[in-house]
């Protein structure tokens, strides 16, 4: 008897398919990231600080994908994305001088 695939089976599939493809693509990007966050934060990242660390994540599994994949994989740019963090970051910077 076939088994019907219910729908969070079918979108859990669906979704580790494309982890798959990334991961093969680019490389695990979790790995590299969790080793520099613990170089840049060795006693741990304050609640002051979680902004800038949130940013500085997201450049470095962008800077991760650069560096160990095809930086073209998915029709993305990682670089543009990285440029795109700065301006969030300088953004929120400017907004703090003002507040």
């Amino acid at each position: 008897m076939e088994q019907v695939q219910g729908r969070f089976q079918v979108v859990g599939n669906r979704i580790g398919q494309l982890v798959d493809q990334k991961d093969k693509a680019y490389g695990e990007a979790i790995t590299t990231v969790e080793g520099i966050l613990c170089i840049l934060y060795p006693n741990g990242i304050s609640l002051d600080q979680f902004k800038d660390a949130l940013i500085i994540v997201r450049i470095l599994d962008k800077f991760s994908r650069i560096a160990k994949g095809d930086i073209r994989a998915f029709g993305e740019n990682p670089w543009a994305d990285c440029a795109g963090y700065s301006l969030q970051g300088v953004a929120r910077y400017e907004a703090d001088d003002k507040a």
